[in-house]
């Protein structure tokens, strides 16, 4: 959970620490025993010693895969590009078209199925049936399987600095064992699963009947079901393409396809950096939608000429979001500062996540549309409501903040050798460099110019334009929809500039996804959207141009006429009642009610890893947390996830356990839970004792004052950390001691990070070094996350106490007496992280800043913390290289790859600003030491939940999802 310039949160993928990435192709299920990174990790444990533990680390190592059916089923460029539109023209004849030829000649009208039995081969029908995304199974080969192995070690050894410092003749040995190691459990594998064969795709009479279906039909997607196949006569497609591109939006070029190809260079030649494009021009594809009996088109633009262009466009937009944000969220300051009331000045969103982070305590109504015809009528031309213009005003509101804070307001973007960009800024007077493009604020607004007016398809043999409409399938198509930013924006100062302040609240809990718009306790935004008639500079009840797009409302109203259900993106809002204000979520899925049984997620039959398929459970299970509030509901989806993995063919016992490790992990998607309010509560602490602690956290000083730390004084009982965490110690009357603020040793940087992050932080270790004994080596549990976990689990301290309330009672007594002073304690850490988490924040958004320089600007800046904190993240020091590795000195190789001189902890995640960009540079805040699994919750502080509230229900529910 991180906290976007606009002030909103958001959830965001973790960033990895790995800076290798090695890839092995899964040639067949011979390889489902092979986990290559413990094979290799064993061996050379075993061959050169225990300090080669850390070697892989940072190497992620993972499976590249054959191509799915899709590749060979699914050929759109061959029923609307490649083909002569005179020539089939002349044949085509609407009486006797080829698809009610032999076996559908009692068709009445052009085919149009998601049937595989249009097939008669029960051979081909039994692949089509697992769906698009199927990879063909093959036959078990362990010499491939062993080549393949071979390939991968021969690139780890080159990629890997420790491999490769070794010798040649170690590296040999170390490769000899690796095989033989490996073959032997793939011999193994093949031994017990022989029965399983290939699947004869390549069997003649499949190969015929392949050939049969694909020359009359186009197989394309359904729409919300993309694994399922549609057979749709190719006549009949094309003849309705013919006649989509006779409409308004589309222009003929009179000029034919290689001609329109050879004048696009030429356009860009003053972007000489830009990827070489293949010479093709973007045409046609489509899908089915079912539920309302029509196609979707969609212009596929990948590997085209105009590609290139628009991955860059795409990249620059993109680049500027966060620096969009911080403007509406200057702006709202400044509104609030003179009318005393914040306007929600961006409405954009980039998840359901998003939205779900956002959510009210209370929700009294809710109100959803979807925003049409913005993809066939908006203007393209240059005027007041085009999307150059609202793409124009976009870039100024970046530029005009971005120049308010530096010099730097060019764009860099550097080309990497794979193909990937990385943004950043730059001085304009910055010198030309070899796969080096640079964008001024004129350039940027010319190539998003450029790409809109060469939205260009191909037809056969002749060339169409869309003229108006945002361009589909570009990849800046979706940043496109900043379109609609203008007008939210106006609309919103609008109402300040016309003194309707007082509507300004109605707003703050408006979001929109690309076009799908959302409000909550929102009651007067259907008549801003439904406004008809001339606009009026002095009339401030409307926000789209009404003459562009239309607005269709899919709210389910109570008797007031207020929202009471609806379905935003995939969550389904409930508002169970208007007057209190509460309301209970859950996942909306789209597949429901769509007339057939789409194919979901990944067959066990495909030649695919069978543990990474299951990984599909996890990605379920953690949205569905996300987005159900009630531990029923939750429950249900993830059965019914369960059994769609299991009617797939995946063993039942193998679902539910990676269902229950999920659940086990369920705190990485949970944000930290207590904040200062909640410790003043549960502690009963007085404001002198609050003021007393954030004194203290100012001088870098947690423990309050006669206490002393490990605390186990008279009266303090700790359980066992075993009763949160069963790894853990079991030991009786573990001690609770406080992070030291040493500097750390480790030249990991991840590992260094964690130890500056947790700086007198309160966390309980048991006793077994202490009383004599050996230590146990299972790992410490964060106090705070301790206390957490009592809060939902109070029977486990208290299991005589009769009632909930005497429970949580007692619990207040403990803390507001005997374990006052851990709680005194947390909230100064806590205190001491949100430091942190301000110094970081400006780190990433200015990577170059020192110790000294970070520290500009900031309130009490001359505070010890502050200093002690700058200091830790941005320290300046010399670790010398270590020499090479070898079999006979293994202490040599025992140490990470070792840091540059002069590099600081925090560059290790916020790379330079030349090379990456923003929005990728975020700092791993993990709340927990190294040897921990108990949590890897950030910094984030949050409220504690209150009540029964919908955001409280979402973390109770992981206490009891076991009994639903």
């Amino acid at each position: 959970m991180i906290t976007l310039p606009n002030g909103k949160r958001s959830w965001k993928r973790q960033r990895s620490e790995c800076d290798t990435f090695l890839h092995l192709k899964y040639t067949s299920r011979v390889m489902e025993p092979l986990s290559v990174g413990r094979l290799v990790n064993e061996v050379l444990s075993r061959m050169v010693g225990d300090d080669t533990e850390t070697w892989l680390e940072c190497t992620r190592i993972g499976w590249t895969y054959n191509s799915n059916i899709a590749s060979k089923l699914c050929k759109p460029a061959e029923a609307f590009c490649d083909f002569d539109v005179s020539q089939w023209m002349e044949s085509y004849d609407p009486e006797r078209c080829p698809c009610r030829t032999r076996r559908y000649s009692d068709m009445r009208t052009h085919v149009i199925t998601l049937d595989s039995s249009i097939t008669d081969s029960p051979l081909l029908q039994g692949i089509i049936r697992a769906g698009l995304n199927h990879i063909l199974c093959m036959a078990l080969d362990v010499d491939e399987a062993i080549n393949e192995l071979g390939n991968f070690l021969d690139n780890l050894f080159a990629q890997v600095m420790e491999l490769h410092d070794l010798t040649d003749s170690t590296k040999a040995l170390l490769r000899r064992i690796i095989l033989k190691k490996g073959r032997g459990r793939i011999e193994k594998y093949r031994t017990t699963y022989r029965h399983a064969t290939a699947e004869p795709f390549e069997h003649p009479a499949v190969k015929r009947e392949l050939q049969f279906l694909t020359g009359r039909f186009l197989i394309c997607p359904t729409d919300k079901a993309p694994n399922t196949p549609t057979f749709v006569c190719k006549h009949f497609i094309r003849k309705l393409a013919f006649k989509r591109l006779s409409d308004p939006e589309f222009a003929s070029i009179n000029a034919p396809p290689m001609a329109v190809i050879s004048h696009i260079p030429g356009e860009l030649s003053a972007l000489p950096a830009l990827p070489a494009a293949p010479a093709a021009l973007p045409y046609l594809i489509t899908v089915l939608k079912v539920h309302k009996g029509t196609f979707r088109r969609i212009t596929n633009t990948a590997n085209t000429i105009i590609s290139p262009a628009a991955e860059v466009c795409a990249c620059l937009l993109r680049f500027l979001l966060p620096m969009a944000q911080t403007f509406c969220q200057e702006r709202s300051l400044e509104v609030e500062e003179q009318h005393g009331v914040r306007p929600n000045l961006w409405w954009a969103i980039a998840s359901v996540g998003e939205f779900c982070a956002n959510l009210l305590e209370r929700v009294y109504s809710v109100f959803t549309a979807d925003i049409t015809r913005c993809f066939e009528t908006i203007p393209t031309d240059g005027s007041e409501d085009s999307l150059p213009a609202a793409v124009k005003f976009y870039v100024q509101c970046v530029m005009q903040t971005r120049r308010e804070r530096s010099s730097s307001h060019t764009i860099r973007i550097k080309f990497g050798g794979s193909g990937g960009m990385w943004p950043s800024w730059t001085d304009s007077e910055q010198p030309e460099e070899m796969d080096v493009l640079l964008f001024r604020e004129e350039d940027i607004c010319w190539l998003s110019d450029w790409c809109i007016a060469n939205s260009v398809l191909r037809m056969g043999d002749y060339v169409w334009r869309q003229v108006k409409g945002i361009p589909m399938r570009l990849a800046c198509s979706p940043i496109w929809c900043i379109y609609f930013f203008k007008y939210e924006y106006h609309a919103m100062m609008r109402l300040v500039d016309t003194g309707n302040t007082n509507l300004i609240p109605c707003f703050g809990s408006t979001f929109r996804y690309i076009d799908d718009l959302g409000a909550i306790n929102n009651v007067v935004v259907s008549s801003f959207l439904h406004k008809k008639g001339e606009r009026q500079a002095d009339d401030p009840c409307w926000i789209y141009p009404e003459e562009f797009i239309e607005m269709k409302e899919n709210t389910e109203l109570n008797e007031e006429g207020l929202g009471r259900i609806a379905n935003f993106l995939s969550m389904t809002i409930t508002v169970t009642s208007p007057i209190t204000g509460s309301y209970s979520t859950t996942r909306h899925d789209k597949r429901t009610g769509l007339g057939f049984s789409p194919c979901r997620f990944m067959k066990f039959r495909s030649n695919r890893s069978v543990k990474q398929s299951l990984q599909i459970i996890t990605a379920q299970v953690a949205q569905i947390l996300l987005l159900c509030s009630e531990p029923e509901d939750a429950a249900n989806e993830i059965a019914k996830v369960v059994a769609a993995m299991r009617g797939n063919g995946f063993a039942l016992d193998a679902c539910w356990k990676v269902v229950k490790k999920t659940l086990q992990n369920a705190y990485l998607y949970q944000q930290a839970p207590l904040d200062n309010r909640a410790y003043k509560l549960l502690g009963s602490l007085s404001q002198d004792e609050m003021e007393e602690c954030i004194d203290r956290a100012m001088e870098m000083d947690v423990a309050p004052p006669g206490v002393t730390f490990s605390f186990n004084g008279d009266g303090v009982f700790i359980l066992p950390m075993n009763v949160m965490d069963a790894t853990k110690c079991p030991s009786r009357n573990p001690q609770v001691l406080i992070k030291s603020s040493k500097p750390p040793q480790s030249p990991n940087a991840l590992s260094e990070l964690k130890h500056i992050w947790n700086y007198g932080r309160p966390y309980i270790k048991c006793r077994c070094t202490v009383d004599g004994r050996d230590d146990c080596g299972n790992g410490p549990a964060w106090f705070d996350h301790f206390l957490w976990f009592l809060l939902y689990n109070l029977d486990i301290m208290y299991p005589d106490t009769p009632t909930p309330k005497a429970k949580v009672s007692s619990l207040m007594k403990c803390l507001a007496g005997s374990w006052k002073p851990l709680i005194l304690a947390s909230l100064s850490f806590s205190c001491i992280r949100e430091i942190m988490m301000l110094l970081t924040k400006r780190i990433i958004s200015n990577p170059p800043l020192n110790a000294d320089l970070v520290l500009t600007g900031v309130n009490r800046s001359e505070r010890k913390a502050f200093k002690e904190c700058a200091k830790a993240l941005l320290p300046a020091r010399y670790v010398k290289k270590r020499g090479n590795a070898s079999v006979s000195d293994p202490s040599s190789s025992s140490a990470k790859r070792q840091r540059r001189e002069g590099q600081r902890t925090m560059d290790s995640f916020v790379h330079p600003a030349e090379f990456t960009p923003p929005q990728q540079r975020q700092a791993q805040a993990v709340g927990s030491p190294p040897e921990s699994t108990i949590t890897q919750v950030g910094g984030k502080r949050v409220s504690l939940p209150q009540g029964a509230d919908n955001r409280a229900r979402r973390n109770l529910q992981m206490s009891t999802i076991g009994d639903c």
